[in-house]
């Protein structure tokens, strides 16, 4: 099946219409080292589609090592918005890089010439897809350490830019220049952990405890995949530390996310939170639950998860749980969770709850 009619018809994304009609005249073409594909190869591989819709991620191109896809945030999706995003599934990284077809495809072409590339062939399967007054004027002006700027000021940019130039800032040894990047990031992308994360790392440090409680609050309100690669032990341990020396940062909803890390503990949690019609916040819970322990392919955890969805009326997530098969053999495997194994009968309350 065609990516664009997977989105298109069974997900129902019409609002994504020029993007997908973009993509349909690039399948097969590659334009700065991005093979693009308009196939959902793995629509046929259950196991592959349940654990991209963990991270929200739906591949449309190659790039090297990396996976390019559109990333179907639940809060992007609830806005009638999605990104272009890269995903390192070695490294379990995964970055908005565009929020529209056109600006990925631009930010490939900039970088390309930045970096003194010929750019002609791929220009030419480009405006094919997006007309010929796409990337008209070549931007040999624009230098390579200055590609995020000019992305921000022509698309207002991506995560990727707003990292990048923290980055940047890092390697110059500016705190200052850090925070302020970190900051803007926040505030153009407050659904993006990492910049929530990284600023209550950086305040920390600097001894601003209330800040860095305040920015760690806001983020156990972002999806986990988000995160891109920084949070791990130390950010759970962070969180227990600012909770408790700066409690009044964090709602009932919050200190439970930081306190509840044994698993039947949290599930009961999350039942709990279902049964009250706290469907958004359980949803994000859950999927989060699932990323951080590798639960992708559980059914219990996907069953839970579905009802989530018929609850919320997220139809497009629901015809993407059509495309997913669960691994028979999930009582057989071990589970980690914030670097503990998963005891017996950890998912009891979800089991409880969908025989009930």
């Amino acid at each position: 099946m065609l990516t664009s009619t997977l989105v298109r018809n069974r997900f129902g994304l019409r609002y994504m219409e020029d993007d997908l009609y973009a993509l349909d005249k690039l399948g097969g073409k590659e334009i700065a080292l991005n093979v693009f594909d308009d196939e959902v190869a793995w629509g046929r591989r259950g196991h592959t589609a349940a654990y991209l819709l963990t991270r929200y991620f739906l591949p449309v191109a190659t790039l090297a090592e990396l996976t390019v896809g559109f990333h179907l945030l639940p809060p992007y999706v609830a806005q009638e918005r999605f990104a272009v995003a890269q995903f390192d599934p070695e490294r379990e990284r995964l970055i908005d890089h565009a929020h529209s077809l056109r600006a990925y495809v631009y930010r490939a072409l900039l970088e390309s010439e930045a970096e003194d590339e010929d750019i002609e062939d791929g220009l030419r399967e480009a405006r094919g897809a997006f007309g010929d007054d796409f990337y008209c004027e070549k931007q040999s002006s624009v230098a390579l350490d200055r590609v995020e700027e000019h992305m921000i000021d022509a698309y207002g940019g991506a995560a990727v830019d707003y990292r990048d130039l923290v980055s940047m800032a890092k390697l110059r040894r500016s705190p200052d220049a850090q925070v302020a990047w970190l900051e803007r990031g926040a505030q153009a992308f407050p659904e993006v952990m990492y910049f929530h994360i990284a600023l209550a790392q950086l305040y920390a440090q600097q001894g601003e405890v209330v800040a860095a409680a305040q920015s760690f609050a806001r983020s156990l309100g972002c999806y986990h995949h988000t995160s891109y690669g920084i949070f791990s032990a130390a950010y759970h341990a962070l969180g227990r530390d600012l909770l408790e020396k700066v409690p009044s940062a964090f709602s009932d909803t919050a200190r439970s996310d930081v306190i509840l890390a044994e698993g039947e503990a949290r599930m009961q949690w999350l039942v709990s939170l279902f049964q009250k019609g706290d469907f958004e916040t359980s949803v994000r819970l859950l999927s989060d639950f699932r990323y951080d322990s590798g639960t992708d392919l559980h059914p219990l955890l996907f069953e839970f998860l579905r009802l989530h969805y018929e609850a919320l009326g997220w139809k497009w997530a629901l015809a993407w749980c059509d495309l997913c098969a669960m691994d028979e053999q999930y009582e057989r495997r071990q589970y980690w969770y914030q670097g503990q194994l998963l005891p017996r009968n950890w998912d009891q309350p979800v089991r409880s709850f969908l025989d009930s």
